[in-house]
């Protein structure tokens, strides 16, 4: 009875202990882990595989170029490569091609024999003759051979009209040309504006004419000109002076020298002295009226003034 008493005491304190004992506080939950940045990583280098040269252009490629109506001619000097048009002397409807490769110039689509005319750019033109029955160094071949080319250059051609017999100069491109009767011909830059200036001398009066041409590869440039149809001037060097022209010497006797020239045939003069003096020239020995200042009217003889004039004006 003792025993079963003490049981039930023993029971009684650890079940007052469990329900009085205070329960533990509440455990903080763990901060998160900073996030670390994701850091984006260079692709990988690609193997960049170096370029293998291009094959070299054979006899063989040529020959397969010309095709079966074509030739293969050798060609002076050995381009290897250029802009090239081949021109067919009586065949309007020709369609045969010129190609430059190498050294070789290739006719493709052309008859089986033919004459016509080679256009490299930067070459004068060539006139050639290709046949299959010529011997080359492939299938046919052209006459010359090889062809040949030669540097192409420009020229200025030009015409002076009523300049034969009188004493004009040409300048083109700053060098002086020679006249030929009235024609002249010079050598000029392609590609470059080309100054031609013409003059026409008469003593202390020099008439002056100036073009600018533009002279292309292969082809010329022509220019006319027209000089004064006079062969005698007034014997009289003018200068402007206010509203007309003041006499600066005068080689006809008259003492004139700082007179002003109103007219000269009852025409009022204006302008330079040099077109004064070609607008009213003419042949040698004829007269002409001028008038002066104060009504004064003076009778003098056209001459044909020489550089010795302009010489002893000096």
């Amino acid at each position: 009875m003792m025993v079963g008493a003490a049981v039930v005491l023993v029971v009684s304190i650890l079940t007052w202990n469990w329900r009085t004992v205070p329960e533990p506080p509440p455990q903080p939950e763990p901060a998160p882990a900073p996030e670390r940045p994701v850091v984006a990583l260079p692709p990988a280098p690609s193997q960049v595989e170096p370029a293998l040269p291009a094959p070299a252009f054979t006899l063989d490629d040529a020959t397969e170029l010309a095709g079966p109506n074509g030739v293969v001619c050798p060609l002076q000097p050995a381009l290897p490569s250029g802009v090239a048009r081949l021109e067919a002397d009586d065949d309007e409807a020709f369609a045969g091609l010129a190609v430059i490769a190498q050294g070789w110039l290739v006719l493709s689509e052309v008859p089986p024999e033919g004459e016509g005319t080679l256009h490299v750019e930067g070459f004068a033109p060539q006139a050639l003759r290709w046949s299959e029955a010529l011997e080359g160094p492939a299938q046919g071949g052209c006459e010359p051979s090889p062809v040949t080319l030669e540097p192409s250059s420009s020229a200025v051609v030009g015409t002076v009209r009523f300049a034969e017999g009188r004493e004009v100069t040409v300048e083109v491109c700053g060098t002086p040309a020679l006249l030929d009767g009235e024609a002249f011909y010079a050598d000029a830059e392609p590609g470059v504006d080309c100054v031609v200036v013409v003059r026409r001398h008469l003593g202390v009066v020099q008439w002056e004419a100036e073009r600018v041409v533009h002279p292309q590869l292969g082809r010329d440039a022509e220019v006319l000109f027209e000089a004064p149809d006079i062969d005698a001037v007034l014997p009289l060097v003018l200068e402007p002076s206010g509203d007309g022209l003041r006499i600066v010497a005068d080689w006809a006797g008259h003492d004139l020298a700082g007179r002003q020239l109103l007219a000269i045939d009852g025409e009022a003069v204006e302008g330079r002295p040099v077109d004064v003096h070609v607008a009213h020239g003419g042949d040698v020995g004829t007269e002409a009226v001028l008038t002066l200042d104060g009504g004064e009217e003076v009778v003098v003889e056209r001459r044909a003034l020489t550089f010795d004039d302009w010489l002893l004006e000096q």
